[in-house]
């Protein structure tokens, strides 16, 4: 009998091993599959997952249906690429992607949208306070120098970069007040893009709202 009863516990924690086993592979399966696996932040997936959840939230009235936008399109990437290899563009889309998840922080979340676009969404359509979130982002990148000190330490050489050439980005801002679909959160997509552009046509290193 206790031979009986060993077997049976051994049995039982086995199970429930492969159980807690199955459950650990399952959650990183979900997580390589809505996470940019270079920043750490959603990727296109994961932003929809995470808009999926939102309007299940906005419909039972846990949360508002008001959104706020910013569409991210990083300036003078692509020199950092070309000139200092992918590692460095590496390294460069990694800060930016914390400078923008830490001013989301619990106000929203940060995708990574593609290549150098990056997507902000806010609960919020207070254009005052998305203005404001704009300015803090210039002012962390300002802080970072260009990413000078980190590129020298990572290429093990003084690195120096002219501040024109700093990366920076351009950041089209739109908001709605009703949202109930993907097709609402697409179209504030498509409004943030085209005011992105507009930036891109006369210049660069600001915001439009």
């Amino acid at each position: 009998m206790y031979r009986l009863l060993f077997r049976e516990g051994r049995y039982d924690m086995n199970r429930l091993g492969a159980y807690e086993k199955i459950y650990e592979i399952n959650t990183k399966l979900y997580l390589s599959a809505v996470t940019d696996q270079l920043t750490g932040i959603f990727n296109r997936e994961g932003f929809y997952r995470k808009l999926t959840t939102l309007l299940a939230e906005m419909k039972h009235g846990k949360r508002a249906a008001s959104l706020g936008l910013m569409f991210i399109d990083l300036d003078n990437f692509k020199p950092y690429n070309d000139t200092y290899g992918h590692d460095i563009g590496d390294l460069v889309l990694i800060r930016m992607a914390d400078i923008f998840k830490s001013l989301c922080k619990d106000e929203g979340f940060v995708c990574r949208y593609g290549g150098d676009e990056f997507l902000l969404v806010f609960y919020t359509d207070d254009t005052s306070v998305l203005e404001e979130k704009a300015k803090q982002i210039y002012k962390e990148i300002e802080l970072t120098g260009g990413f000078e000190k980190e590129i020298s330490e990572k290429l093990g050489e003084k690195t120096e970069i002219e501040k024109s050439q700093w990366i920076s980005c351009s950041i089209g801002i739109t908001t709605a007040t009703d949202i109930q679909s993907d097709d609402d959160m697409n179209e504030m997509i498509k409004r943030a893009d085209a005011l992105l552009y507009a930036i891109k046509e006369s210049g660069k290193g600001t915001y439009k709202i």
